[in-house]
């Protein structure tokens, strides 16, 4: 039963945290500044879209918590990814 709740609290913590950084690079210009100075089109649409942008951000902060934490935290990308 804890290592559920455990778990639960990793995705509720991993949403968070990749909604606090789409917001914060939407203000800062992050996101329409990579839009702009994208290679190709792939990149240009991968920037674009919410549920691409908030995934990637997700996997980025879960293989970093997977390395400090515990390997299991890798699946929490697949809950906690963010729609608008």
């Amino acid at each position: 039963m804890t290592m559920m709740l455990n778990f639960v609290i990793y995705v509720v913590l991993v949403a968070l945290g990749v909604k606090f950084l789409l917001t914060l690079s939407e203000k800062w210009g992050i996101r329409e500044w990579l839009q702009l100075h994208a290679p190709n089109e792939f990149f240009h649409k991968l920037f674009s879209c919410d549920f691409c942008c908030s995934w990637w951000l997700g996997v980025g902060i879960c293989i970093v918590l997977a390395i400090l934490v515990d390997w299991r935290l890798i699946f929490v990308p697949i809950f906690a990814c963010n729609l608008r």
